[in-house]
């Protein structure tokens, strides 16, 4: 009667108001004389209790079509939990009580068991080679090691002329090309952090990013810098008629690991463009990972496909130059145009691309024809998507905020659902309730990101940093990533979306 006066629509494959029933019985003779099993096989998810005068004893009825048994027993297991520790301590809130019993809280800390080693060097530009071995090419053009080590020196020497210090933020504005790596690494080897600045933007834009990075020196070529709001910052152009005169050495600069590396802009869901301050360490970190689980060395072709504004420009630049391999850059023009792009892919001998689910979902697997390795990033992978491109390619997904120094967990694809991995190594991953509590197996939560990777701060936003750079649980320091996720049963992680209403559009996020 009351489906039919609620007017409910009515699904064969359900029950119509409500899936989830619970029984009590309070004595083994009322569960006897229950007579409703027929009908509550329809349910998705029957609990039951009996009190027999001594103690409760229950039963779990579940739909197979629904739910697997290893399923319903860690659900039980965590009812099981949750009654002992209120058995306890009636008075407490259900809130304060967590679900994880002692076993299960040591197999999730053993998924975050990621340490490892890393090489002994201050900035990540130490790792670079200076062979006869080409680094980096575009449009025909190339560079060898050695010929990148010199010219970055030049250019190095006139931005410590130019005031560049530790800790200096330099703003880059430089076309796609050889250059980019030239002055990123010169940069480096000043001692500063690049801060990517993209002169199609807005001038109040660019303007605002400048000012809230702190930058005092702005490099790149003529071009491209002349395109700058007017400011009071001093420049370099490593076009200019100066650089030649600078020594090819490298400059008397010591690099930490906990020295700024870059800093890169994202518009989050504040809606005003924040900017993410990312050390030396969380770099060389991402190199050792790199180098573990994609194995690129000399020879190999790396894809330069990403925008400079978005950090995974970074993790394409380091992939390469660390591992002695040569950096292809893909012009501004070959991006947009699959036929360009198969060219630069196949003239460059690129064997390891990084590019966004949206891109593979409009591509055709011949149009990459050369690559080994494909991994998709930046945004949420289609299973379809993944099974097309799977069947031809090694298919890695990854997942990382900038905040996270680009990659915190990778995964290469199984055919079933697209998961994001575990930890990468020196990361780790906690799923939390809205009370920053871990939650177990199998159950959606906030994902919290720690370890070697977690950016320093936000550019002068002391509010947000302390919002987003939290210490918990258990004292480390950990950025809120607003995602939801969930663990499987082996280790690895779903993604499910956000916690907000953010999306991106075009690789910006809204």
């Amino acid at each position: 009667r009351l489906v039919d006066e609620l007017g409910v629509a009515r699904d064969r494959s359900r029950a119509p108001l409500f899936q989830v029933l619970f029984n009590y019985f309070a004595s083994a003779a009322d569960r006897a004389g229950d007579d409703s099993s027929d009908l509550l096989t329809r349910f998705d998810l029957r609990l039951i209790f009996t009190d027999d005068g001594t103690g409760l004893s229950g039963a779990v009825e579940y739909a197979t079509a629904l739910f697997d048994r290893s399923t319903v027993e860690r659900l039980t297991g965590h009812l099981v939990e949750l009654l002992g520790r209120l058995a306890v301590d009636a008075g407490r809130r259900l809130s304060e009580l967590p679900l994880l019993s002692g076993p299960e809280a040591t197999r999730l800390a053993s998924w975050n068991d990621t340490d490892r080693a890393l090489p002994s060097v201050g900035g990540v530009h130490e790792l670079f080679g200076s062979g006869d071995g080409v680094a980096v090419s575009a449009g025909g053009a190339g560079l060898t090691y050695a010929q990148l080590q010199e010219r970055s020196n030049r250019v190095a020497h006139a931005l410590v002329a130019a005031g560049v210090r530790a800790e200096s933020v330099v703003g880059v504005a430089v076309e796609r090309g050889i250059d980019m790596a030239v002055l990123i690494v010169a940069v480096w080897k000043a001692g500063g952090a690049y801060l990517p600045l993209d002169v199609s933007l807005p001038a109040d834009r660019l303007a605002g990013m400048l000012a809230d990075a702190g930058v005092s020196v702005v490099a790149g070529t003529g071009a491209a810098v002349d395109e700058l709001p007017m400011g009071r910052w001093r420049s370099v152009l490593m076009d200019g008629p100066g650089i030649a005169a600078m020594p090819d050495t490298a400059p008397d600069v010591r690099i930490d690991p906990r020295q700024l590396a870059y800093v890169i802009f994202t518009s989050g869901s504040t809606g005003r463009p924040k900017g993410v301050l990312v050390p030396h360490a969380g770099l060389v970190n991402l190199c050792a990972e790199q180098q573990a689980a994609f194995g690129v060395g000399p020879g190999d072709g790396v894809l330069q496909f990403a925008s400079m504004g978005f950090d995974a420009s970074v993790w394409e630049l380091v992939m390469a130059l660390a591992a002695g391999a040569r950096l292809v850059v893909a012009e501004s023009g070959v991006r947009s145009q699959p036929a360009e792009l198969a060219r630069v892919i196949a003239d460059g001998g690129v064997r390891i691309a990084t590019l966004p689910p949206s891109l593979l979902a409009v591509l055709q697997t011949d149009d990459l024809a050369g690559l080994r390795t494909v991994i998709a990033a930046g945004e949420r992978l289609d299973v379809e998507v993944a099974r097309r491109w799977a069947d031809r390619y090694r298919l890695v997904n990854a997942y990382g905020p900038t905040e996270a120094t680009v990659c915190a967990s990778m995964a290469d694809f199984d055919g079933d659902v697209p998961s994001i991995g575990g930890p990468i190594g020196n990361a780790r991953l906690q799923v939390v309730d809205a009370q920053l509590r871990p939650v177990p197996v199998g159950v959606y939560g906030e994902l919290l990101i720690g370890g070697a990777g977690v950016a320093r701060a936000y550019a002068g936003r002391p509010d947000l940093t302390a919002e987003r750079f939290i210490a918990a649980p258990g004292g480390a320091r950990w950025y809120r990533t607003g995602d939801v996720v969930r663990w499987s049963a082996d280790g690895r992680l779903e993604y499910l979306g956000r916690l907000d209403a953010q999306v991106k559009v075009r690789g910006f996020r809204v």
